[in-house]
C-alpha cells in the first residue's frame, strides 16, 4: 500500500507561504532604510573614483560627481584644523553642501511600520553622504558605520577610528526634526573646536592652548546653506573681515 504524500506537501506549502508573508511584511522597512546603490550620495567605501582635476571625484560605479572645495582652513594643534568645506554632489537634490563637520539624523519617534521600530541614526557628511548605521546589540543604543565610526545615542557622540570625537546637540538649530548638529570637535590630545548657534549664525571657536583661540562666524539661510563667513583671531593684525560665500554657487 502506498501512503498519500499530500498532507506533507501541503504542510510544506503552508510553511513556504508563511515565510513569504513575513518577507512581504518586512520589505517596506528594508526598502525605506536602504536606497539603491546607484543613488547613494557622497563618497562611498570600496568605490573607485576618477579624478581628472584636484577637486573632482567621479564615482566609476554610479557616475556621481563630487566637487570638493576648501573655502577656509585654519591650522590647529595636532592636525585639528578648523576647515570650512563646500561640496557639490550631483546625487543630492540641492547639490551644494557647506559646513564644518558632520550631522546626525536621528528622529525621536519610530518610523511608520507594523512593528513600531525606531530607525537607526544616519551620519550626514559634508560631502553629502548619508551613512547608515548598524546597532552593535539589540537595545544597546550604540551604532557603527561601515567605516567603523561609533555613534552613542545616549550621549549623542560620534567617535572616529582615529580618536576624534564629535558631540552633537539636537537643539542646535535643526532644519528638520531629528537633525543633530555638531557642538564640539575634540581629538585624543584634548584640542577642541566649539560651535555655538545663534539663530542663523554659527560661531566656531578653535582653541590653540594658552588661552589663544581663533573665531569663525558663519551666517546661513533658512535651508542651512552658508552665505557669509567672517574670521578673526585675538592676535594683533589678524582680523581679516568678512568673506562672502554664495549658498548655491
Amino acid at each position: 500500500m502506498v501512503r498519500s504524500k499530500t498532507p506533507a506537501c501541503l504542510a510544506r506549502g503552508i510553511a513556504v507561504l508563511s515565510v513569504l508573508a513575513c518577507v512581504a511584511l518586512a520589505t517596506p522597512l528594508t526598502a525605506q532604510e536602504a536606497p539603491h546603490p546607484l543613488e547613494l550620495t557622497g563618497f562611498q567605501p570600496g568605490r573607485g573614483y576618477l579624478s581628472v582635476l584636484p577637486w573632482e571625484s567621479i564615482d566609476v560605479f554610479s557616475g556621481s560627481v563630487v566637487l570638493t572645495f576648501t573655502d577656509l582652513i585654519l591650522p590647529g594643534n595636532a592636525g585639528l584644523d578648523l576647515k570650512v568645506s563646500r561640496v557639490y554632489n550631483s546625487k543630492k537634490p540641492w547639490h551644494w553642501t557647506i559646513g564644518i563637520g558632520p550631522m546626525v539624523f536621528d528622529p525621536p519617534e519610530p518610523v511608520p511600520n507594523p512593528l513600531g521600530i525606531r530607525r537607526n541614526p544616519e551620519i550626514w557628511g559634508v560631502d553629502g553622504s548619508e551613512q547608515p548605521t548598524f546597532e552593535t546589540a539589540p537595545g544597546s543604543g550604540v551604532f557603527l558605520t561601515t567605516g567603523y565610526a561609533r555613534y552613542t545615542r545616549a550621549t549623542q557622540t560620534l567617535e572616529e577610528p582615529d580618536g576624534r570625537v564629535y558631540v552633537f546637540d539636537q537643539n542646535a538649530f535643526p532644519i528638520v526634526e531629528g537633525q543633530l548638529r555638531v557642538r564640539q570637535i575634540a581629538d585624543v590630545f584634548g584640542n577642541t573646536i566649539d560651535l555655538y548657534y545663534d539663530g542663523w549664525r554659527i560661531r566656531a571657536v578653535q582653541h590653540l592652548g594658552g588661552q589663544q583661540e581663533r573665531v569663525v562666524s558663519l551666517l546661513h539661510d533658512n535651508l542651512g546653506q552658508v552665505t557669509l563667513v567672517s574670521y578673526s583671531s585675538e592676535g594683533p593684525c589678524e582680523d581679516w573681515g568678512a568673506l562672502p560665500i554664495p549658498g548655491r554657487p
